[in-house]
């Protein structure tokens, strides 16, 4: 059984063949795939402090490892150019 590559991307033109979507439906999923980093914030209050910014973290992260900074607390106490997201890119 193959390996899932992390990162791996699928063009529009294949989920468009494959499913018979529209571009309008195209579009809702992608409008839809950006916003789930943000609302990952939305709903953690667990951030890793590295040099970078805060990212948000599962509790059981601290679990495994208790050295790392972690700061608890809302996403909007956060300076908006500190937060670090997770990269979500489109490819045409």
């Amino acid at each position: 059984m193959p390996k899932k590559q992390r990162g791996s991307s699928i063009t529009i033109l294949k989920i468009r063949e494959k499913n018979r979507f529209s571009g309008a439906d195209l579009s809702i999923l992608i409008r839809d795939a950006a916003f789930e980093p943000l609302r990952k914030c939305e709903n953690t209050t667990t951030f890793l402090k590295t040099e970078e910014g805060y990212t948000p973290i599962y509790p059981s992260y601290q679990e495994e490892h208790p050295e790392a900074e972690i700061y608890e607390g809302p996403y909007s106490s956060i300076p908006g150019k500190k937060l670090k997201l997770a990269d979500v890119c489109y490819v045409r």
